[in-house]
């Protein structure tokens, strides 16, 4: 899609130049128009994976892509010598455009560990008033990821919430949510499991700091070790080679 907002290249990812309240505003207009707009939250391990695909970054083409996290301020300083003018996460910025969302909007969940989806729509529920048209975990159709399709499309969904971690979700979004009938599709990484307790967000002041991550592998380093370290690193090294392109 073409952005409505301007953009930076990074590693071949046209990321949105924007702040959070522009990035709602924006989005709340999309889903009063019905016009189809996926959304992928972009770190850089999304982009590091991505690139040893494919089909590569260009998987996002069609997607307004935010950016998500330290990296890509580290990323976007190399390349264009600036950071971008805000971080709007997917994990703050999709609550607060639930919140700002008509009461009649209808909400699918999708992903997460069996019983996930439905505790963080049962949250969604009570916290913003809005209608849950279903939920469906991210595990029980792991062979065929186009079943959970016909389920949201008969829900009739206002927006879709994907949570199967990166890149599966934006792989899926890319694939499938043109048919879904929704007009916003919306990647959420691990969404689900922070609304439903089961993983804990670090403090509002490491929050602050920008040191979320640092929290995150704290708690999760199997899973997240790798990701931020030799990840990371071929991240910075991915970057710096678009670096030195440019000049």
């Amino acid at each position: 899609m073409a952005s409505f907002f301007p953009t930076r290249d990074i590693l071949g990812a046209k990321i949105a130049i924007c702040t959070s309240d522009a990035a709602i505003a924006f989005l709340l207009g999309e889903l009063a128009a019905r016009r189809l707009t996926r959304v992928a939250f972009s770190n850089a391990n999304l982009l590091t994976v991505l690139t040893g695909t494919p089909e590569g970054t260009r998987l996002l083409d069609d997607f307004l892509v935010l950016n998500d996290g330290v990296g890509l301020d580290v990323a976007s300083k190399l390349i264009y010598g600036a950071p971008f003018p805000d971080n709007p996460h997917g994990t703050d910025l999709t609550p607060a455009l639930l919140a700002a969302a008509p009461k009649s909007t209808r909400l699918f969940l999708f992903g997460a560990r069996p019983g996930i989806a439905d505790k963080a729509a049962s949250v969604l529920a009570q916290r913003f008033g809005l209608a849950i048209c279903g939920t469906r975990d991210g595990y029980a159709d792991a062979g065929d990821p186009a079943r959970p399709v016909a389920t949201i499309r008969a829900a009739k969904a206002d927006i879709v919430l994907v949570a199967l971690g990166n890149p599966r979700q934006e792989q899926w979004m890319a694939r499938h949510g043109a048919e879904l009938g929704a007009p916003l599709v919306i990647g959420v990484g691990a969404l689900f499991d922070f609304l439903a307790g089961v993983v804990p967000r670090a403090p509002l002041l490491v929050q602050r700091i920008r040191l979320e991550w640092l929290w995150r592998v704290a708690h999760e380093p199997r899973r997240l070790g790798k990701r931020y370290t030799i990840d990371f690193a071929r991240f910075l090294w991915l970057v710096l080679q678009q670096r030195r392109s440019k000049r």
